[in-house]
């Protein structure tokens, strides 16, 4: 079969019939399909998917054509050609296994890790005895553990970086230990505070998205029946009761039996040393008898309050 003699020009078909021509005359001559080895492949990939694509416009059907290409589209590190290509292997022919093969890799490449797991899990069990199913199914376990720690690692590298949204300061009596946490217009309906021989957990809520919760493990026992708190319009106020008149050094302790020292008498001379303390102790007095509000410390604040205990 010829196309070197063409009918006259009036008569002359269009240019799809002369494809469909030059088809049917390769088929006609016996044209030999296309054979390309990995080999072929891995010397000259960009070559392999040029003659692959003509081959599948000549064979559309042909499935060992398109997991070729899927093998070319990998070494050229086009993964996703790689995974369209196996893909349409696959709808051709489901059990070719290394069509799976070649899916997953160009999934994994990609970061769809779960994807290619089961794109080489599929594939594995149409080929058992394919030592390179387990190699990849083992990479992608391993990434996946690497992504998971790496969320872990990134969520709490987050909080830890977030400064506290409210804060909380302590100081102590003879008979209690005043823990405040500072927090404006908190509803008395929505705190919730516990109170055990060692431990104090409050919890707030404030707002339906978000709960601020404070435990703190306490350095000395208290009497728990004894203990209270109160929601005042700037902060929320926990008196913990003591057992006996025993000077805390800290408020938290690591559950150990800390020495226990005497309280000792002369609160407003140690106050004045400690402004913050002092702010604390007035704002109390005073929204709780007057329902003053006093504002936040400040070291102006701080300085005038020292000056109103020292008279």
């Amino acid at each position: 079969c010829s196309l070197r003699h063409r009918p006259a020009r009036d008569n002359r078909p269009s240019a799809t019939l002369w494809k469909l021509l030059a088809r049917g005359c390769a088929m006609a001559e016996g044209a030999a399909p296309l054979r390309l080895s990995d080999g072929d492949l891995d010397q000259d990939p960009a070559a392999a998917v040029q003659k692959l694509t003509v081959a599948l416009e000549e064979q559309p059907d042909n499935p060992g054509y398109y997991c070729q290409r899927a093998y070319a589209h990998i070494l050229l590190q086009n993964y996703h050609d790689a995974i369209t290509d196996a893909k349409k292997s696959l709808v051709l022919d489901p059990r070719n296994a290394t069509a799976f093969l070649r899916q997953g890799i160009g999934e994994y490449h990609l970061g769809s890790y779960e994807a290619a797991m089961k794109s080489f899990s599929d594939g594995q069990k149409l080929d058992s005895t394919d030592e390179t199913f387990p190699v990849w199914i083992k990479s992608c376990e391993e990434a996946l553990n690497r992504k998971s720690q790496a969320e872990v690692d990134s969520r709490v590298w987050q909080h830890q970086s977030r400064p506290p949204k409210f804060k909380h300061d302590w100081y102590q009596t003879e008979s209690h230990v005043i823990v405040t946490i500072m927090m404006k217009n908190a509803k008395k309906d929505d705190v919730d505070v516990q109170f055990s021989e060692k431990e104090l957990n409050a919890s707030v809520r404030v707002s339906p998205e978000e709960d601020y919760t404070l435990k703190l493990h306490l350095l000395h026992s208290i009497v728990p029946e004894q203990s209270t708190f109160r929601v005042l319009s700037t902060k929320i106020e926990i008196k913990l009761k003591k057992p006996e008149a025993v000077r805390w050094e800290k408020l938290e302790g690591n559950g150990g039996s800390p020495k226990r020292k005497h309280f000792t008498p002369g609160l407003c001379a140690s106050v004045l040393f400690n402004p913050c303390l002092a702010w604390l102790l007035l704002g109390s007095y005073l929204e709780g008898t007057c329902g003053f509000a006093v504002p936040y410390y400040s070291p102006r604040s701080a300085a005038q309050t020292s000056l109103a205990v020292g008279l």
